[in-house]
């Protein structure tokens, strides 16, 4: 679930035309969180940040990278939660080969996924909003 300064990161990026792709599985092993985490979409969206949820079980790789020469991948799911309380760490990468190779892990998934349009967001119904927006008021404890 992204918090807000993530958010503002991404959707900032995304405005100045910095091509932001966030891949997620299309389903985690808590209903809560997809719901909470799905409410955050409609807004990543308008800004530009292409999203793509991966259908085929729950997707671990926990991984950023920038401009293919940089990258941090490891434990935490970045989020104030795995940050500080539950003390989950990344290490970070500036070796191209390392970080092209996580590229390809990357790129590999993406074609298996499927992006999330914003017009089908905008119309999802009624109740499913008001799930996934009853959720988001959990976000910060989940």
């Amino acid at each position: 679930i992204p918090d807000e300064p993530l958010r503002v990161a991404l959707s900032t990026a995304a405005i100045r035309s910095v091509e932001v792709t966030v891949l997620v599985p299309k389903k985690t092993d808590r209903s809560i969180v997809d719901a909470a985490s799905r409410s955050y979409y409609e807004e990543l969206l308008e800004s530009g940040v292409r999203i793509f949820e991966f259908p085929q079980g729950l997707l671990h790789m926990k991984t950023v990278i920038v401009d293919r020469k940089w990258a941090t991948t490891g434990s935490a799911n970045l989020d104030p939660r795995s940050f500080f309380l539950n003390f989950e760490v990344n290490v970070n990468l500036y070796h191209p080969p390392t970080v092209e190779a996580l590229e390809a892990i990357f790129q590999s998934l993406l074609t298996q996924a499927l992006a999330v349009p914003l017009q089908e967001v905008r119309n999802r119904p009624f109740l499913t909003k008001l799930k996934e927006n009853s959720a988001r008021l959990l976000s910060p404890v989940l």
